[in-house]
């Protein structure tokens, strides 16, 4: 039996980046459950991504996935191709995405619930980016495997007001709720981050951990009690997957200390390394000391985090 299994259940996709300066980044994982899994792998190792691989899958579509993951959880899909994803940047920061398949077909890359590996009988935690009618049964899924820490990341696509009753129902299911700045205001039609996460809270919510891009994240507890954490200080390569590699620690944190300031502080640290990097995956040996260093930058902060 495989015991405290942490995963990222979505949709993996290889990233093609075309760079301002007419240069181009190529066959780089992607995708929000790329960029989750490894933001809960850099403090796991017992890690795996629960997904359907394309058609047309090769092993040189996502480089290091075999080395880092657990095997079990990855299908393949008998009738789409590997999910690719132009990113166009522009000088401006803007950047306009195209996808080889139609928006539509992505919720069929990932599986159903009653196809969690039967290795994985204790799940500790799970990043979440599923298409959102079916999260009630995720949810149901996952906690028969005991989990007690799923981060729900709403789909960017989701962020819009017609949704917004759902979105608030579906959130209560979750033990951390984490949109965007950008999909928060959509959904919601408030501009403000702690008026937005009261609102959440007051309906029901259990926890939000709203995710504020350059700015850090704001975590805020059942009780109303929240924390702003600040990005960590560092160069920043491309942002690409850095909030769902946040959302992925955070997973990871939650599980180890039911303390959601702790979880975002990870959160946070698992952003770090994201940003320093194109592409979802990188190898993990060598640092350890570099993650207390940047898990330790929070507890400067905020001596009382695991208050």
């Amino acid at each position: 039996m495989m015991r405290g299994v942490f995963c990222s259940i979505g949709t993996l996709i290889v990233d093609e980046i075309h760079l301002p300066d007419g240069s181009l980044v190529s066959g780089r994982a992607g995708g929000g459950t790329g960029h989750g899994a490894m933001g809960m792998r850099l403090w796991e190792e017992q890690t795996g991504i629960l997904t359907r691989l394309g058609r047309d899958h090769q092993a040189q579509d996502f480089p290091l996935l075999d080395e880092l993951f657990l095997p079990q959880g990855l299908y393949r899909s008998e009738d789409l191709p590997t999910p690719r994803f132009k990113l166009l940047m522009n000088p401006d920061g803007s950047r306009e995405e195209v996808f080889n398949i139609p928006f539509e077909h992505l919720p069929e890359t990932i599986p159903d619930p009653s196809e969690i590996p039967s290795e994985w009988e204790q799940i500790a935690g799970v990043h979440l980016h599923c298409y959102p009618s079916t999260l009630p049964e995720w949810v149901k899924a996952l906690r028969q495997r005991g989990c007690q820490s799923i981060v729900w990341e709403p789909w960017s696509q989701f962020g819009a007001p017609e949704n917004y009753t759902q979105f608030l129902q579906l959130g209560q299911l979750a033990d951390i709720v984490s949109p965007n700045i950008f999909e928060a205001r959509a959904l919601s039609g408030l501009d403000d981050p702690l008026q937005i996460c009261q609102s959440w809270i007051k309906a029901g919510i259990a926890r939000v951990l709203l995710r504020l891009g350059a700015d850090g994240c704001l975590a805020m507890e059942q009780d109303g009690t929240y924390l702003h954490l600040p990005a960590f200080p560092i160069e920043v390569v491309d942002q690409t997957g850095a909030g769902n590699a946040c959302c992925g620690g955070a997973a990871v944190g939650f599980a180890h200390s039911r303390n959601l300031f702790f979880a975002a502080a990870m959160g946070n640290v698992s952003a770090s390394f994201t940003l320093q990097q194109y592409g979802a995956f990188y190898p993990v040996a060598g640092k350890c000391d570099e993650m207390r260093e940047r898990l330790n930058y929070y507890f400067q902060l905020f001596p009382n985090l695991l208050a």
